[in-house]
């Protein structure tokens, strides 16, 4: 059980759908199951899992118009002498770790 209003959803798709899932999953689906959920009691046996998403993110960072730091405009004065210092690219890792006794992110 999780604190709060945390919660999980369990997505089990129908033999051989998996790949189709995840091809269409948005957040219009998730919020469409969601207001389909009804409470009920159920014994479920999951292993252990983790799961890393590692993404690059210049890109959406250049088109949320953040460009800047990406090229020799580059101003870093405040965190380092060094002249000539620019973002060559981001990238995100995380990590979701389920088992018996809970859950654990990081990112």
């Amino acid at each position: 059980p999780y604190k709060g209003n945390t919660s999980m959803m369990i997505v089990l798709p129908d033999d051989g759908k998996m790949k189709e899932v995840e091809e269409s999953i948005c957040r219009h689906h998730i919020k469409t199951w969601h207001e389909k959920l009804f409470r009920s009691s159920v014994d479920l046996f999951m292993p252990k899992f983790s799961i890393t998403a590692t993404s690059k993110l210049k890109g959406i960072l250049q088109e949320m118009g953040i460009t800047d730091a990406f090229g020799d405009a580059a101003d870093f004065s405040g965190m380092t002498e060094e002249l000539k210092v620019k973002v060559s690219n981001v990238v995100h890792q995380a990590v979701l770790s389920v088992d018996e006794k809970g859950t654990e992110a990081a990112a």
